[in-house]
């Protein structure tokens, strides 16, 4: 039951930012809609194999990630002000802000968040035994997930 009152909290600030973002009649408003949708379908739904949409909060990503042999190379300021700079550039809406959530250990991600709910977490992550040499991850990886997340970021922000 636990589960369902957390996607319930969650749910409702995604389509309460979304609200407060978008016109009713915004081709984007309705794709982003029928998206988090189907998103609520899958998890509501389906279960097993058939479900495909998992949202777990960063302490779980961050014991997942070291379990397999990943540790969180974390932020700096410098993210932080960027995220806070993009933020600014897209939305007027006050009620989003970009922070850093600290993990259990010394990990910490940027998160989106609408009020108190955040909604997307950012972290980078490098192997364990990786050092920065050459075994560590591509860089051209790292940039991917990070335009990812920006292309996402400005999907939801743009009006």
């Amino acid at each position: 039951m636990r589960g369902f009152f957390n996607s319930l909290k969650y749910y409702s600030a995604v389509f309460d930012s979304i609200d407060s973002s978008l016109p009713l009649e915004s081709p984007a408003r309705m794709k982003m809609e029928e998206m988090f949708g189907r998103e609520i379908r899958n998890i509501i739904g389906c279960e097993g194999r058939h479900r495909f949409e998992r949202h777990e909060r960063f302490d779980k990503w961050q014991q997942l990630m070291e379990q397999g042999g990943f540790r969180c190379v974390g932020g700096s300021e410098r993210e932080l002000l960027q995220g806070q700079m993009m933020l600014k550039m897209y939305s007027s809406n006050h009620i989003y802000r970009v922070e850093v959530q600290q993990g259990s250990s010394s990990s910490s991600s940027l998160t989106l968040n609408w009020s108190d709910q955040p909604l997307y977490a950012v972290s980078a992550w490098a192997p364990v035994n990786g050092g920065g040499g050459s075994s560590s991850l591509p860089r051209w990886l790292l940039s991917s997930v990070i335009i990812l997340n920006r292309n996402r970021l400005r999907s939801i922000l743009r009006r």
